[in-house]
């Protein structure tokens, strides 16, 4: 009997043992992912910024062909940005990221037309996205 008790005691402390290793873990990954999450955020926004400055390089040497299609790949990470903005960034500077994809698809229906004006388009969606990078919070700095 007094084995018996030993082996309960024993294996009612491993299960609280391992039970509060997971709620540790768990508690710890939280912050690793909100990081995670900050850094993923930044980095989409400077690669759209940079392919959307690549842009308007390509539509002052009048190569609207290239300009476009960085233009195109720029759209796609401003997606990949939206969800992780709405998850772990400033949600007030979804307007502002929208509107930075749609001073993008503006600017790219103006280059498939070889329209110079694109390059005011391209330059706004910049502004905005550097908004937006401005506003989200470093990974570091994550609580």
């Amino acid at each position: 009997m007094a084995k018996l008790k030993w082996a309960l005691w024993i294996t009612g402390g491993l299960v609280l043992a391992l039970l509060a290793g997971y709620l540790y873990g768990w508690w710890g990954a939280s912050t690793f992912e909100q990081q995670r999450d900050r850094a993923l955020l930044r980095l989409h926004l400077s690669q759209a910024t940079a392919l959307v400055l690549d842009a308007r390089v390509s539509v002052y040497t009048k190569n609207f062909g290239d300009a476009s299609q960085q233009l195109d790949q720029a759209k796609h990470y401003i997606a990949g940005a939206r969800p992780l903005l709405q998850r772990r960034g400033s949600r007030d500077q979804i307007p502002n990221l929208d509107q930075a994809a749609k001073l993008i698809e503006q600017a790219q229906a103006l280059t498939r037309e070889f329209n110079q004006d694109a390059n005011s388009q391209a330059e706004q969606a910049v502004e905005r996205l550097r908004k937006v990078y401005q506003a989200t919070p470093s990974p570091e700095g994550a609580s």
